[in-house]
C-alpha cells in the first residue's frame, strides 16, 4: 500500500519534497564513514580492530539509508519493515563501538565483558519483531512514530548511556596507563568516538522524543547528528595520518580530500540562489586545488619517512652484525690469549732453570741470554693477560676477587719489586708516604697490583 498524500521518489530516494539538508547530512555520513571503512579494511583486513571499525562504518551507514528512505519512502509495507529495524541497527552500533574502543586500546575482551554485552543486547533482539517495537503505520502521515514502542525506546535510551559511558571508562583507564605519544592517539579516537555517540544518539533520540510527544512537527533534528560521524571519521583520518593506527597506507589522505570535495559538491542539493552555487563553485574549485597540493605533500612526506625507516632497518642490521664480529673478536682474543699463556709459562720456566743452573752451570754469556729469554717470556705472557683482560670487560666477563688489604703495604711491596728493574737502568726508586693510617681498601690485589 502506498502513503497516497505523497509522491513516489525517483530512483527510490530523490523527492523534490525531501527536507533542504537531508541528502546533504545523509549522503556526506554516508560517503565518509563507507570510503574510510573500505579503506581501513582492505589495508589490514586480518586486523580486529579495522575489522569491527569498518563494520562500525557499514552498520551507521545501513542506518542512515534506512532514515533517508523513511523520509522519503511511500510504500508503507517497505516502511514499516526497515522502521522496525531501527532499534536493532542502533544497539549493533553501540555493541560495535565497545568492542571498537576494547580494541583499539588493545585491550582483551573478557568472557565476563562477552557476556554482559549480550545480556544487555538480548531484549533489542527479542522485542524487535514484536508489537513493543512497531504495533502499526499511519498512512496519512506516511510515518510510525505514533505507533514506536515507549518501552522499546526508552530501554535503547538507557543502553546507550551504558555504552557510552563504558566506551569512556575504557579510553580513560588505557589513557592514564600510556606513555605520551600512545596517549595522544588516545584522546583523538576516544573523543571521536564518544563525540560521535553522544551526538548521533543524543539528537537522534531526542529529535524522537519529541517527535512523539508532539513537540515538533517531525524528526528533522536528527539530521545534525549525522555530522558527528564526519567528524568522527576525521579523527580517524588524522591517527592513520599521524600515528599509523589501523596499518593504513598513505592513500587515505587521497580518500579524505575525495571525501572533502564530495561533501563540497553535495551542497548544490540545498543551494537555491545563485550566490549560494557560485559560492560553493568556487569553494570546490580552491579545496580541488589545494587538496591536490596537499596529497602531493603528503606523498613526498610519506616516501621520505619510508626511505628513513628502511635506512634505519638496514643500519639496525649493520650494527648488529658490527656487534656480532666484535663478539666473535673478543671471542677469538679470549681463546688466542688462553692458548699461548700456556707455552710461555713453560718458556719461562725452562729459562728461570738455564740461568739457576738445574741442567748445570751456564757460560756468562749463556745466562745472560737465558735472562733475556726469561725477561722478554715474561713481558710478553704480560701483554698477552693485558689482552685477556681487554676481551673480558669487552665481554663483560671480567671477575674481580674482592679482599681487604693496605694500600700503603702494597704500593711499598711493589716498589720493592721492580726497584732491581730500575737500577739496571740507572734509576732509584723509593716510596715515601705521608698517611697516618695504613689505607685499607677493599678491591681486586692482582689487579690493583697491574
Amino acid at each position: 500500500m502506498q502513503c497516497t498524500f505523497f509522491e513516489p521518489p525517483a530512483f527510490l530516494f530523490f523527492s523534490s519534497a525531501a527536507p533542504e539538508l537531508l541528502y546533504y547530512s545523509h549522503f556526506s555520513a554516508i560517503i565518509v564513514a563507507l570510503i574510510v571503512g573500505v579503506v581501513v579494511i582492505t589495508n589490514a583486513p586480518s586486523r580486529p580492530a579495522n575489522q569491527i571499525l569498518c563494520l562500525l562504518t557499514v552498520a551507521f551507514s545501513a542506518w542512515t539509508v534506512l532514515n533517508l528512505y523513511s523520509w522519503v519512502g511511500v510504500h508503507s509495507d517497505w516502511l514499516l519493515f526497515l522502521w522496525s529495524l531501527y532499534r536493532l541497527i542502533e544497539a549493533s552500533i553501540l555493541v560495535l563501538a565497545v568492542y571498537f574502543a576494547y580494541l583499539v586500546t588493545r585491550q582483551s575482551v573478557s568472557n565476563l565483558a562477552h557476556l554482559a554485552i549480550f545480556i544487555l543486547t538480548l531484549p533489542v533482539i527479542v522485542l524487535t519483531t514484536t508489537d513493543l517495537n512497531i504495533s502499526g503505520f499511519n498512512l496519512a502521515t506516511c510515518n510510525a512514530f505514533d505507533y514506536e514502542g515507549k518501552t522499546l525506546l526508552i530501554y535503547n535510551t538507557i543502553l546507550g548511556i551504558v555504552a557510552i559511558g563504558w566506551v569512556l571508562a575504557i579510553f580513560i583507564h588505557t589513557y592514564r596507563k600510556s606513555v605520551t605519544e600512545k596517549k595522544r592517539e588516545l584522546l583523538l579516537l576516544g573523543t571521536g568516538l564518544v563525540t560521535f555517540l553522544i551526538v548521533f544518539y543524543g539528537l537522534v533520540y531526542l529529535a524522537e522524543l519529541l517527535t512523539i510527544f508532539d513537540f515538533f512537527g517531525d524528526s528533522r533534528l536528527e539530521f545534525f547528528g549525522m555530522f558527528s560521524m564526519t567528524f568522527f571519521m576525521v579523527l580517524i583520518g588524522a591517527t592513520i595520518v599521524q600515528f599509523r593506527t589501523f596499518q593504513v597506507a598513505m592513500h587515505i589522505t587521497q580518500m579524505l580530500v575525495i571525501s572533502l570535495i564530495i561533501l563540497i559538491g553535495l551542497q548544490y542539493t540545498f543551494a537555491s540562489s545563485l550566490v549560494s552555487k557560485v559560492l560553493t563553485t568556487i569553494t570546490l574549485l580552491l579545496v580541488t586545488v589545494s587538496g591536490y597540493l596537499l596529497v602531493k605533500s603528503v606523498r613526498k612526506e610519506v616516501q621520505q619517512r619510508n626511505e628513513i625507516e628502511k635506512l634505519a632497518t638496514n643500519l639496525e642490521k649493520a650494527n648488529q652484525r658490527l656487534r656480532q664480529l666484535d663478539t666473535l673478536k673478543s671471542e677469538f682474543v679470549s681463546i688466542a690469549s688462553h692458548q699461548l699463556r700456556s707455552p710461555l709459562a713453560a718458556m719461562m720456566g725452562y729459562a728461570s732453570m738455564l740461568r739457576d743452573g738445574s741442567y748445570g752451570k751456564l757460560p756468562v754469556k749463556a745466562q745472560e741470554a737465558a735472562v733475556r729469554i726469561e725477561d722478554s717470556t715474561r713481558l710478553m705472557a704480560q701483554s698477552v693477560e693485558d689482552y685477556l683482560n681487554v676481551s673480558r670487560i669487552e665481554a663483560g666477563h671480567m671477575k674481580y676477587n674482592l679482599t681487604d688489604f693496605s694500600l700503603i703495604e702494597q704500593a711499598q711491596h711493589i716498589t720493592d719489586d721492580i726497584r732491581p728493574m730500575g737500577l739496571k737502568k740507572g734509576v732509584v726508586m723509593l716510596f715515601r708516604t705521608n698517611m697516618q693510617s695504613k689505607g685499607m681498601v677493599s678491591a681486586d690485589k692482582g689487579k690493583t697490583e697491574q
